[in-house]
């Protein structure tokens, strides 16, 4: 299987877009790089200035558009460089100071970059993250992004292909770094002593450390040990500050620095009161509401606005579909679709060998699928009123669907993924999907391999026309973009055991696709794509849930099968 990523930003996401590129927090803070070389004076104001770059290097480029091409001040040349992860790099020559970059991207204006710019010292052989972003998508000239006062030698620029094809091509770039001219007077920004954690719960913990005089504020950054990525807490006017995102009984590490009120300061600090341990979580069952043994399912669930497919022969050799009426009249058809009589539960079961829903359709399924249109049995399945659509629709469009945008959410449990097949294919099933007119926007995939004892959680998203793209959210089956699995398929140390309940949320709002999915420790993970570019403007669009089996290589009496505790849309 294959897939691919990235879509572009329209007006609506440029506001995210400069919000990252202002805080960034979780994913590299512009002002979080680890400066424990010399870098500029503490006692002076620093103006910035146009940095030498003493070479350039990729690790892709197309003979006619060397790297060089990029730093030749001639806007109608430029870099190229294809595929996904490509490298850009600028060698300064020696340690300097930099403050910002200017990127202008080839056809800035008519498509989007994701990117992420990376930064090395003289003597250190690693790298660190410092920014994660977009390009605006709406201009071909310069775009600045800071770098917050940082000493380094090198500087990479990561290319991750742009919204409409997979090269990476820089007409322009300036590196600017700072000078140092203007007396500042008495701040002397040495680095804080007597730093302790206080206050240690399973999600929060509080930092203090003794004050240092005359100086502006603190910052202050934290990480979980082995994470490549800090989160920081900026412009602190006290001598404590308190993190309240932390995950439950992990390790974490913390450092200090502080800043003058021209933003010079000391490096971050290290060693000694570093490290913390968080509280161990317990247990928490998400709570399926008050659901009736002895009830059929919708009763149990508001089924109103949904269409079940069961994988039995309908007569003319497809599945057969049970519709809003029916089903909401007590259907229950055991073993595919019923109340569980121990706790009330709504369970979904799908064999190998089952019928499906048309022969075009590759596998089969127990699922519901989304019908705004209730009992109106007059309006057709695919009428718009019928359906959602994307905010980038016409206005024309918009007004004759059901809704704009759409939340689905679900609690449940997978009791039993399929134990043979191939090893792609075996222990896979989609749990929740957003369905368009032909493609799929949204696939949401449970995995868990026989040898495995736990499953991962995984997306897949499919454009109107081209590549489909693949991401982890939980454990790292997905090697990369296009959809290729890694031939060890690693069992997920967070993964997600056969009759453990977690709730997932998959959610469109504007173009964007939100995905985030709960553990019964209350650990969230998430995922998100931006769709502006998938094609799917004026497109109709429904949800579904259940079991969809993505395994037709299995035995024929192998199955699927899952309980759901909630399950709701929200328009």
């Amino acid at each position: 299987m294959k897939i691919k990523n990235y879509s572009k930003f329209i007006s609506v996401f440029i506001t995210i877009s400069l919000l990252l590129v202002s805080s960034c927090s979780q994913d590299g803070d512009l002002d979080e790089y680890n400066d424990e070389s010399k870098g500029i004076s503490l006692n002076s104001k620093a103006s910035s200035i146009a940095l030498d770059i003493s070479s350039v290097s990729a690790s892709a480029q197309q003979s006619e558009n060397p790297a060089e091409n990029a730093i030749d001040s001639d806007s109608k040349s430029r870099w190229s460089g294809q595929g996904y992860g490509v490298n850009y790099i600028m060698d300064l020559g020696e340690a300097k100071t930099i403050d910002y970059i200017n990127i202008a991207w080839y056809k800035g204006d008519e498509r989007v970059q994701k990117f992420e710019i990376w930064v090395r010292e003289s003597s250190s052989t690693s790298w660190s993250q410092i920014l994660k972003t977009y390009s605006t998508g709406t201009s071909a000239s310069l775009e600045k992004y800071d770098l917050s006062n940082m000493n380094v030698q090198f500087v990479r620029i990561k290319c991750f292909e742009n919204s409409v094809n997979d090269w990476n091509s820089i007409t322009d770039i300036e590196l600017f770094g700072l000078s140092e001219d203007i007396n500042t007077g008495d701040c002397q920004a040495d680095i804080p002593s007597g730093k302790s954690v206080n206050s240690i719960t399973k999600t929060s913990a509080t930092f203090s450390w003794n004050a240092v005089s005359n100086i502006d504020h603190y910052n202050v950054r934290y990480r979980a040990s082995g994470s490549s990525t800090w989160t920081l807490i900026k412009s602190i006017k006290t001598t404590s500050a308190t993190a309240s995102d932390l995950q439950s009984d992990t390790t974490y590490e913390w450092q200090i620095r502080a800043k003058c009120a021209d933003n010079t300061g000391s490096s971050y600090s290290a060693g000694q009161g570093s490290d913390f341990t968080t509280e161990k979580g317990e247990v928490i069952i998400i709570q399926p509401g008050n659901l009736d043994p002895n009830a059929a399912p919708s009763e149990n669930f508001d089924l109103t606005q949904w269409y079940l497919s069961i994988p039995l022969n309908n007569g003319s050799g497809v599945a057969q579909s049970i519709y809003e009426v029916e089903l909401n009249n007590g259907f229950e058809k055991s073993p595919y679709f019923y109340t569980d009589k121990s706790d009330g539960g709504m369970i979904f079961k799908n064999y190998v060998d089952g019928y499906k829903t048309s022969t075009g359709t590759t596998y089969t399924r127990s699922e519901l699928r989304e019908m705004l249109r209730g009992d109106d049995y007059k309006m057709s399945t695919k009428d718009y009123g019928n359906n959602w659509v994307f905010s980038n629709s016409s206005d024309e469009v918009k007004e004759d669907a059901a809704a704009v945008g759409g939340i689905l959410e679900a609690t449940l449990k997978i009791n039993h993924v399929t134990t043979s097949g191939n090893d792609e294919e075996e222990g896979r099933v989609v749990i929740g999907q957003i369905h368009a007119s032909k493609d799929e926007p949204c696939r949401l995939y449970y995995h868990k391999p026989s040898k495995n004892s736990k499953g991962a959680i995984y997306f897949a998203h499919e454009p109107s026309s081209g590549s489909e793209k693949w991401y982890n959210i939980i454990g790292n089956l997905i090697e990369n973009k296009d959809g290729d699995y890694d031939d060890d398929m690693p069992n997920p140390s967070n993964g997600i055991g056969l009759d453990e309940q977690f709730s997932y949320k998959i959610e469109v709002s504007g173009t964007m696709l939100y995905i985030t999915i709960t553990k019964e420790d209350n650990s969230t993970y998430t995922g998100e794509y931006n769709m502006s570019s998938s094609g799917f403007e004026d497109d109709w669009m429904y949800f579904k849930a259940g079991v969809y089996s993505q395994n037709k290589t299995g035995n024929d009496d192998d199955y699927d099968e899952a309980t759901f505790y909630n399950l709701s849309i929200t328009h």
